[in-house]
């Protein structure tokens, strides 16, 4: 036997059965799609809104750092940041046996807390520290508040730690809104705020967050998916860069009377420049055109990191 095959051997032997595979995706419904070892995959039939976010992680360094992921359904994203060389944490709302089943059976590196909603991610701060890097795909129009959202995820970041957040929006870059949803934008109850792409934009801004760089997914519906990467930064540092003179006064910590105090604690500017720097870092995100999903050539590149996002990854 050459080496090569001995260690193939090796790898086969170390990794889960057949048998123990298909007793996993038998048992469990399945939102992402992951391909496994053995010839196996995960039958999900979701993620196409993970392609925007795809097009913005190219552009991340993650290798070294701390890393969340919100909102993480089966893990795929998880063990892709995993893959990237980040270490990660991985948490939901509602706890799915997919993601620690495949945790334990390729021996994932990557930590699962379920019961984590909006309300508890201050939980998640306390617990566990600052993050480099936070992933929010797929979650802001299932809860309450976006607003509060986008603070809370936020005050997880060090200064120069970068977000990812993906949502469903209305393609409207003039005016500031958020529609609620009533069935006529999503056919799902769970989908509560569609939010304009401007009030996404000022929302993120207006919570101390530099905006990187942009991607778009068109549907064929008159919702679109969204992806933003941002970059926490002091708020006396960005009320120098916007040309907004509203922003320069919120985040310059120059509005009347109470109105500083009265922000906090999601607008909090002693707090937020007292934040240690990460060491995360990024290449320029190039303007593109919006991702179309009847083009599939327009995000060959994109598919292929999404093809990484599995935990086998460490038998492959």
């Amino acid at each position: 036997m050459t080496t090569t095959h001995a260690l193939e051997a090796v790898a086969a032997a170390a990794g889960p059965s057949p048998d123990t595979l298909d007793r996993i995706i038998d048992a469990n419904w399945w939102y992402h799609q992951m391909t496994l070892t053995h010839g196996r995959s995960t039958p999900g039939r979701y993620g196409d809104n993970l392609i925007p976010v795809a097009r913005l992680l190219r552009h991340v360094a993650l290798d070294g750092m701390k890393c969340l992921d919100i909102g993480a359904m089966d893990g795929k994203m998880s063990f892709l940041m995993e893959r990237l060389g980040g270490t990660v944490l991985s948490v939901d709302g509602v706890g799915k046996a997919t993601v620690p089943a495949l945790i334990g059976a390729y021996g994932s590196t990557v930590r699962y807390r379920t019961g984590v909603v909006l309300e508890s991610l201050p939980d998640v701060l306390a617990t566990e520290g600052l993050f480099d890097f936070v992933l929010c795909s797929g979650v802001a129009y299932h809860v309450y508040s976006p607003f509060d959202l986008f603070a809370h995820v936020r005050a997880l970041l060090r200064n120069g730690g970068m977000a990812v957040f993906e949502t469903a929006t209305l393609p409207d870059d003039a005016n500031l809104f958020m529609a609620l949803n009533r069935g006529d934008h999503y056919n799902e109850h769970t989908t509560l705020w569609i939010p304009s792409t401007a009030c996404v934009r000022y929302m993120l801004r207006f919570l101390s967050m530099r905006i990187l760089g942009e991607s778009q997914w068109l549907t064929g519906h008159h919702v679109v998916r969204q992806a933003w990467l941002v970059e926490a930064d002091k708020p006396s540092t960005l009320s120098r860069e916007t040309d907004d003179p509203w922003l320069q006064t919120l985040l310059g910590g120059a509005a009347p009377g109470w109105s500083n105090e009265y922000l906090k604690p999601q607008l909090d500017h002693a707090r937020f420049a007292a934040r240690p720097q990460s060491r995360i870092s990024a290449t320029p995100v190039p303007a593109a055109a919006s991702i179309r999903s009847d083009a599939p050539e327009t995000y060959v590149e994109e598919r292929a990191l999404l093809a990484m996002g599995t935990p086998a990854w460490r038998l492959l």
